[in-house]
């Protein structure tokens, strides 16, 4: 098995090699890092940002590879900005995984808000759908098992995303692994999300099904989902 993933490695690194290059000139990767350009993600996300009309977003530069993994970077006036920027990424189609390097500029660090926890995130997340769905109380029981999933699902990516982080100077090939560990317990996220949200799902009525409809239509990645 080991000898196949490196073989699938090697063959995805040769396949990169040529076209390597940031989606974003303006931004300064590490050489360690490879980004493989996608202008089509790069440009939405972009757009988004402009039509919040808040000043310090459309500074933000945005980076994207062939995985649909986004970077950020940049600075923003509140947390609030940053937390929005990347909900935005988050909410573009075929985005895959966001990271959020935005910091607050110094001008405003003193009146900005405290750094949120990837357990907040999470949880306001929950409770958005909850309220989206107007989850009865009959269904509080099958909700939590989904508010469950998610946490769980919160957590695995999470400490993906930490080890990668605390990996300074990684090679190609550790690079393509983390990649590919982020992708692997994405797609095993969206498996254990599934079935429990199906569910829910069958005791929905319709007007509810038509709100997870229109929810999941093209955010289920930022869900876990």
């Amino acid at each position: 098995m080991k000898t196949r993933h490196t073989a699938i490695y090697l063959l995805v690194a040769a396949l990169m090699a040529p076209v390597a290059t940031f989606a974003d000139t303006n931004m300064n990767p590490s050489p360690a890092k490879v980004w493989v350009k996608n202008s089509v993600i790069t440009t939405k996300i972009k757009s988004q940002l402009a039509a919040e009309k808040l000043p310090s977003l459309v500074h933000i530069r945005v980076a994207t590879d062939s995985n649909g993994f986004v970077q950020l970077k940049g600075t923003a006036k509140t947390q609030d900005e940053i937390d929005k920027a990347g909900g935005i990424a988050k909410g573009v189609e075929g985005v895959t995984y966001v990271e959020n390097d935005i910091r607050i500029a110094k001008t405003h660090a003193k009146a900005a808000m405290p750094e949120v926890s990837a357990d907040d995130h999470v949880e306001t997340r929950i409770k958005m759908i909850h309220e989206k769905l107007a989850i009865t109380p009959e269904q509080e029981a099958q909700w939590s098992l989904v508010a469950d999933v998610m946490r769980d699902n919160e957590k695995q990516m999470e400490a993906l995303a930490k080890t990668r982080a605390e990996k300074a100077n990684m090679t190609a090939m550790e690079n393509l692994e983390s990649y590919g560990e982020i992708t692997d317990e994405h797609a095993e996220g969206i498996k254990r999300f599934t079935p429990a949200f199906a569910a829910l799902y069958d005791e929905m009525s319709d007007a509810q099904k038509r709100h997870a409809d229109a929810i999941f239509s093209h955010r289920s990645h930022e869900h876990k989902a």
